[in-house]
């Protein structure tokens, strides 16, 4: 007798002491469980455990996770939200790239100290582009840490 789509993916979960129920299966770059059933590759498994919960996630609706385990399918650490709740949700447990994390692996050589150092600059005509040229960005790249415009977090 084949095993159901719900039995399969119980039988790939594993629980952690802080209640969270890993996927062990395949997991994506960023950790997130990825889920066949019904003919679907790579359907996220933090969504197909909200459903066999709860039903059908309406269309413009993430499933978000209160204990920022992307792996976890524990039901009660998951909510609906809007992307809007998701990015919000992000920023406010501190998990958004900024400055120096979106900048790695970029080949970017702008960091806190250069931000500071591009900041002490005094005005003069020229500044921008000549600081844009030294480290081989745009303009409006310079233009807009030099009026704090980014990298906002850097005093």
């Amino acid at each position: 007798m084949k095993e159901s789509d719900s039995d399969r993916f119980q039988s790939m979960l594993y629980c952690r002491d802080n209640g969270c129920l890993e996927f062990m299966g395949y997991r994506g770059k960023k950790g997130y469980g990825s889920f066949r059933f019904k003919g679907r590759r790579n359907f996220p498994a933090h969504r197909f455990a909200w459903i066999e919960k709860h039903g059908a996630i309406p269309a413009d609706m993430c499933v978000l996770h209160r204990c920022d385990n992307p792996a976890c399918c524990n039901v009660r650490h998951l909510f609906l939200g809007t992307n809007d709740d998701n990015v919000a949700d992000k920023i406010a447990k501190g998990r958004e790239a900024r400055g120096e994390a979106i900048a790695k692996g970029k080949g970017s050589c702008i960091t806190d100290d250069v931000v500071r150092w591009i900041r002490s600059q005094p005005k003069r005509y020229g500044i921008i582009s000549q600081m844009a040229r030294e480290f081989g960005v745009d303009n409006s790249t310079i233009w807009s840490i030099y009026h704090r415009q980014t990298w906002t977090h850097v005093t």
